[in-house]
């Protein structure tokens, strides 16, 4: 990700399959304006979620790693006590 510096920019990332990540049925969805979820919580984003869910391993939510906290760049991100659901 260090690679996307600019707008519109973007990359390939070897072995990431990111279909894997998404339901089969991608025309249901609703989304809405708000925010990344890391501090400072200030950008603005559009988030899309999916009628369909997807499941996925502790290791693919980040919670392989020996605790309560998943990767995002160089730094581990508490995960404040949110729900993972199986």
């Amino acid at each position: 990700l260090e690679e996307i510096t600019e707008e519109d920019s973007e990359t390939w990332v070897p072995g990431l399959d990111v279909s894997a990540l998404l339901p089969s049925d991608l025309s249901r969805y609703f989304r809405y304006e708000g925010s990344l979820t890391t501090p400072p919580c200030a950008q603005g984003v559009i988030w899309t979620v999916f009628n369909q869910t997807v499941r996925l391993s502790a290791k693919q939510v980040g919670l392989g790693h020996g605790g309560d906290t998943g990767d995002v760049g160089e730094r581990g991100v508490g995960m404040r006590s949110r729900c993972i659901k199986r």
